[in-house]
């Protein structure tokens, strides 16, 4: 098991039975970090406080190059995939991309030009958007 710690924290939170033993065989970070970005991952996320500040920072050069976010301000270019727990992230999204965003806490200043197509779901956190030309951005509040 590469994080005890990391198992502790899920179980504490009630993690499913899938969960757990995904974190219990997982070799590594990167493994963790899939894992986080799966559906059943970010619908734990959104739910749940089970990583606690100190593994955050412990993992923040992982997490932040795979588009998960939890404390200061970030900018960011078409990115496929956007997790924030926290801080501000301004996001530019063009030409024909297409985002997915999840914030639970923090702000997400979003631009969405030409013909990108960006979905965002919002929990706690903060969606301040601009809309330009045939872009489209849909919306989920939690």
């Amino acid at each position: 098991m590469f994080s005890q710690e990391i198992y502790n924290l899920v179980k504490k939170s009630k993690g499913c039975g899938w969960g757990l033993s995904k974190v219990a065989t997982a070799n590594g970070i990167q493994e963790l970090v899939r894992l986080l970005k799966s559906p059943k991952g970010v619908e734990f996320a959104m739910v749940t406080d089970f990583l606690t500040l100190k593994v955050l920072q412990k993992y923040r050069k992982e997490l932040e190059s795979e588009g998960i976010y939890f404390d200061g301000v970030h900018t960011v270019i078409n990115p496929r995939f956007l997790l924030v727990l926290g801080g501000q992230v301004n996001v530019e999204v063009n030409g024909y991309e297409v985002s997915q965003i999840y914030a639970k806490r923090g702000v997400v200043k979003l631009t969405a030009i030409e013909n990108s197509f960006v979905t965002a779901e919002i929990k706690e956190g903060q969606l301040i958007k601009e809309v330009f030309g045939n872009a489209k951005v849909r919306e989920f509040k939690k």
